[in-house]
């Protein structure tokens, strides 16, 4: 009988360390990708600053920068934003735009050319 328990014990042990291991799994895959979205943003912010320095406007910039589809992406003149709402895991939009702005925001408003 004690044998069955230490047994049943161990399994349960297993499967507790297992649920832990996963999850932890989960939360290190999650905070890459939103790692990873972050540093796409930089290399956009990076690239609008230098098509802006070229031919002193942002009109084209959406059309020339090739963004993925879940980007969405605005500009006119002396105005640009560009933004993707974050993963579910985590809440908001990261957006970037011609005043510097790069980071976070709970949400952007459709028609604005800036993210707050």
């Amino acid at each position: 009988m004690i044998g069955i328990f230490k047994l049943l014990t161990e399994i349960l042990f297993a499967l507790v360390v297992a649920a832990a291991l996963g999850y932890a799994g989960y939360l290190f895959f999650t905070n890459e990708k939103i790692v990873s979205i972050e540093a796409q943003f930089l290399i956009n912010e990076r690239f609008a600053k230098t098509y802006y320095s070229r031919i002193q406007t942002y009109d084209g910039l959406c059309g020339d920068i090739k963004l993925p589809s879940e980007y969405v992406c605005r500009s006119d003149g002396d105005k640009y934003r560009i933004y993707q709402v974050m993963p579910v895991s985590t809440s908001g939009v990261y957006c970037i735009d011609a005043t510097g702005f790069a980071g976070r925001v709970e949400t952007v408003r459709r028609n604005e050319m800036t993210c707050r």
